[in-house]
């Protein structure tokens, strides 16, 4: 695969940022609306699959590359640190 210019990686990864946020609200919502899911589990539901989307969409979109299971894993531990960073803070 040919390698992108980083300012073509950077906006796509920003376009797949917004196209995340959106699916993650859209199943939070439809969860809590149509499966009377409580927020809590709406919102992880969501968070796992729009997780998961954004890792393969940047991954072969914005990065030129094949997702594989340990990209997917120091993908997630990134995110679960981001995760802990900001619930810290936000007790604090």
């Amino acid at each position: 695969m040919k390698t992108l210019k980083p300012s073509v990686q950077v906006t796509r990864y920003a376009l797949i940022g917004v196209c995340n946020t959106t699916v993650h609200f859209l199943i939070v919502g439809l969860l809590m609306w149509l499966a009377e899911f409580n927020q809590m589990y709406a919102n992880v539901t969501a968070y796992i699959v729009a997780s998961f989307f954004s890792f393969l969409m940047n991954a072969r979109w914005s990065f030129q590359s094949r997702p594989g299971a340990r990209n997917y894993a120091r993908f997630q531990l990134v995110s679960l640190l981001g995760l802990i960073v900001n619930a810290t803070f936000g007790h604090l």
